[in-house]
């Protein structure tokens, strides 16, 4: 009888529909704000919308990881796209990271437990569905400290590689190699004295730089990070140029990504080669 019930509420109007997948708002919400930011490299007026949105969006979904990673890396962009970027508003992303990590219950829970410190016992109970917190704490984080100088920036050196280690570990391969981009900027920024692990930081670079070779900032943290502490000059002069000369394509957070990096290499070459560091071994 199965079938003339189907057919009853057929012929009633009331029919089921198969969905190929159900409603995601939170997603609807992101890819909206990403929107409003155009074609090309979006304006300074089209960031500053772009994040309000996403403020507003985290009104509307209260405790939801993936608006925060996104005010993390939309406010550290908006920030670093200034030749001297904001000090505060980084800040502010690496808030938004933090919060984004501490939104899960266990994790919450690991952090009171450590004062409101990312020690290793939080750090190995962050799940998959949270790299791209992982991905945009780092990021803001890694800015932050570079902001600060070397000697301000040493206390929180081992929370920042310890996050990008378990991006890695969870999945190295999340949007095109963004963990592995992640943990070599966090390896690179460790300043001479505390002696970097420079080859793994390249090796890092170099596996992001593959899976997106049309992204920017991996090549520009290669040849600021590596290249350029290493007395390699000529290649972190060819580096620098190449993207500093590239011209802008693509569109929303992925277009003012590489307007950063293009920002960044014309700054390093205007600053000239650095300066070989007396405590580089």
């Amino acid at each position: 009888m199965a079938w003339v019930l189907a057919l009853g509420l057929a012929t009633s109007g009331c029919i089921f529909q198969v969905r190929s997948s159900a409603r995601d708002p939170v997603a609807e919400a992101l890819a909206a704000c990403e929107q409003g930011l155009g074609e090309g490299v979006p304006s300074r007026e089209a960031v500053d919308g772009a994040i309000q949105c996403l403020l507003d969006a985290d009104v509307a979904h209260a405790s939801e990881p993936r608006i925060h990673a996104a005010l993390a890396r939309g406010t550290a962009l908006r920030a670093l796209r200034e030749s001297s970027p904001a000090r505060a508003e980084l800040g502010t992303a690496k808030g938004w990271g933090l919060r984004c990590l501490g939104l899960r219950a266990t994790t919450a829970g690991r952090l009171e437990a450590a004062g409101g410190r990312v020690t290793d016992r939080v750090i190995a109970v962050v799940p998959e569905e949270d790299v791209p917190c992982l991905v945009w704490t780092v990021y803001a984080w890694s800015h932050w400290l570079a902001s600060r100088g070397p000697a301000a920036a040493a206390v929180d050196l081992a929370p920042v590689e310890g996050l990008a280690r378990r991006a890695v570990e969870l999945s190295p391969g999340f949007d095109r190699g963004r963990p592995q981009a992640m943990l070599g900027l966090a390896l690179g920024i460790v300043p001479p004295a505390l002696s970097p692990q420079r080859d793994e930081a390249l090796a890092q670079l170099s596996a992001a730089r593959q899976a997106a070779p049309d992204r920017l900032n991996a090549a520009v943290d290669t040849a600021a990070l590596v290249y350029g502490p290493a007395g390699e000059h000529g290649a972190w002069r060819r580096t620098l140029e190449a993207v500093a000369d590239s011209r802008p394509t693509g569109s929303g957070w992925e277009a003012l990504e590489d307007e950063v990096a293009r920002r960044r290499a014309r700054d390093l070459l205007a600053a000239g080669p650095p300066t070989p560091d007396p405590w580089e071994p």
